[in-house]
């Protein structure tokens, strides 16, 4: 396989190796490629994790098991939610 790359990334991976992070240049592409890979996992844990939640939601509703809707607090608790580092 070949790759092309910016002239940039090419002078970032280059240096990467020159600095002794890396002992090749398919090295680093590896370790992207990792993290890339690790990223999509998550990613794809978190869209099965919203969907059940919602699915869960939707299955409440279905129910009756609704409250009313506090506009305020639900603001409140994303806000608190963000502070925390959570979306």
């Amino acid at each position: 396989m070949t790759i092309r790359l910016s002239d940039e990334r090419e002078r970032f991976v280059k240096t990467l190796v020159a600095d002794g992070r890396f002992a090749t240049e398919e090295a680093v592409v590896e370790a992207a490629l990792g993290l890339l890979q690790e990223r999509e996992r998550d990613e794809a844990a978190k869209l099965a994790r919203l969907r059940r939640d919602v699915g869960a939601a939707i299955e409440e509703a279905d129910r009756g098991e609704l409250e009313p809707f506090d506009a305020r607090a639900t603001l409140d608790l994303i806000r608190a939610r963000r502070a925390a580092g959570r979306s």
